[in-house]
């Protein structure tokens, strides 16, 4: 079971959301010596309002393209439940870029998100670069969401300083809303969570106050490191919304940390070759670290599609003596091919059957039956999702083509050498657009100026810098993994 350091359990994650952990309440446990321990991370990251189970992924069973429907919040509920269940010492965390990408969002600004969220009830979410898109106004009314309920899930960003009594998420002090760190104990061991939002993204693509404050990634993750080490903090774990390539330089760099869970880059890990799936490392990805001690890197892909369970043993030392885990994809009991006239159907007979054996034989797959409690609440907001969904804004004569990061294979209409040059149909769609809305905006506006300033220093018709005077959201493509 998870203890919250302070005067109690899930009590305490209230108190630790509006103050910080004191350094004297820290000394107070004690040096202590390192304890030697198991540990199992259950992680997502990225769900971007992605509620609903996702239909359009494809993958290679049985030797065949088969479309299948995955994840969604219901079935990431169910599975934490169900692994929380199978292992001892489990901390649940999120890592980032929890809104923004969905009619979700469009229309509930981080309510139906929070609500699921807590449904998981995470033991700490780190702010993502999405999290700033409507302000800190806006984040902190989607925190006041998260903490409506009874999870009082500590919300962590140890390099972002919002002005005390000018941001809406510091009213009376720096940690109202954010805390940089939380600490946890079980089982005798003593456990820190350390938050860390990537910078220029966040203060170039998304719209945080002018007077918050960001600091390096780096410089502050090793200031955190050594603050909870010397107050005799065991493990430390950095929650990271910061990228894979840069957690793993992270990990690489900073004295003191043994896991990072991380998230931005939408990076899918793990042994995928067989499903027809691109990884970009393994899951989790061992880094040796100051002084050759090892660091467990790890990530859960996007979307709500894959729960990271992470396993951790600890010597006595207080090092990692091993990490190793599973990213779980979620399915749900529908596998369509298509036929003859090609047309996606549900496959039959021994199709079906062999789809179902190739499933129990590889531990990443599982067919998830969706918490009950948690769809019907999804439910409760689909209704307006619907509404929304069914308005004709227009009609297209051709498939437009779409790909997050030009040049990428992930698309099946996109050509990667087509998008490498000049981004993808959609993406240009919208840039033209906000360009045309950029003509008839009212230009004297102050917070006009100021997001136009920020965000429109590029060239719209540029497919790999797509930049747009938006006044809610911002995409920037330049050739780099920039999520």
């Amino acid at each position: 079971m998870t203890n919250i350091l302070s005067t109690g359990l899930r009590m305490a994650g209230k108190t630790l959301r509006r103050g910080a952990v004191s350094a004297a309440m820290l000394l107070a446990l004690g040096a202590g010596s390192a304890y030697a321990g198991d540990l199992t991370i259950l992680h997502i990251n990225d769900h971007h309002s992605h509620l609903k189970p996702d239909g359009r992924m494809s993958l290679k069973l049985d030797g065949k393209s088969t479309r299948v429907r995955s994840g969604g919040m219901p079935a990431v509920v169910a599975k934490m439940k169900e692994l929380q269940g199978l292992n001892q010492n489990v901390i649940k965390l999120h890592a980032g870029d929890a809104v923004s990408g969905s009619l979700f969002f469009t229309l509930f600004k981080g309510e139906a998100d929070a609500a699921l969220m807590n449904e998981v009830c995470f033991d700490a979410f780190a702010l993502g670069n999405h999290e700033f898109n409507e302000g800190d106004a806006g984040l902190a009314k989607f925190l006041d969401f998260l903490n409506a309920g009874d999870c009082s899930t500590p919300v962590l960003a140890a390099n972002i300083k919002p002005e005390v009594g000018v941001s809406a998420l510091t009213p009376r002090s720096a940690t109202d809303y954010i805390q940089p760190y939380t600490v946890m104990q079980m089982d005798g061991m003593k456990i820190g969570v350390v938050g860390i939002d990537i910078v220029r993204k966040t203060k170039l693509s998304s719209s945080p106050d002018e007077s918050t404050v960001f600091l390096d990634e780096a410089e502050t993750a090793q200031k955190m490191v050594d603050e909870l080490k010397a107050s005799g903090i065991d493990h430390i774990i950095l929650l990271t919304h910061y990228g894979y390539g840069n957690e793993l330089e992270l990990a690489a760099s900073i004295d003191g940390a043994d896991v990072i869970i991380g998230g931005d880059s939408h990076t899918l890990l793990g042994d995928f070759d067989d499903l027809g799936l691109n990884a970009a490392g393994p899951y989790p990805t061992v880094v040796k670290g100051v002084g050759g001690k090892s660091v467990c890197v790890a990530t859960a892909w996007q979307y709500s599609q894959i729960v990271g369970e992470l396993n951790i043993s600890f010597n006595d030392a207080g090092e990692v003596q091993s990490c190793k885990g599973i990213p779980h994809v979620m399915l749900a009991d529908s596998f369509k091919r298509k036929n003859a006239d090609g047309d996606r159907v549900e496959i039959e007979g021994a199709a079906r059957d062999a789809v179902y054996a190739q499933i129990k034989a590889d531990p990443k797959l599982s067919i998830v039956e969706e918490d009950a409690d948690a769809a019907a609440l999804l439910d409760s907001f689909n209704v307006k999702v619907e509404e929304m969904r069914s308005v004709k804004v227009g009609n297209v004569t051709e498939n437009l083509c779409l790909s997050r990061i030009p040049g990428d294979k992930r698309s099946k209409i996109c050509a990667p050498e087509d998008t490498a040059g000049k981004g993808s149909d959609i993406s240009m769609l919208v840039a033209h657009a906000f360009r045309e809305m950029a003509k008839t905006s009212d230009h004297r506006h102050p917070e006009w100026r100021r997001r136009a300033h920020r965000h429109c220093q590029g060239r719209p018709d540029n497919g790999r810098c797509l930049q747009a005077a938006s006044l809610r959201q911002h995409a920037c493509r330049d050739g780099h993994d920039r999520r």
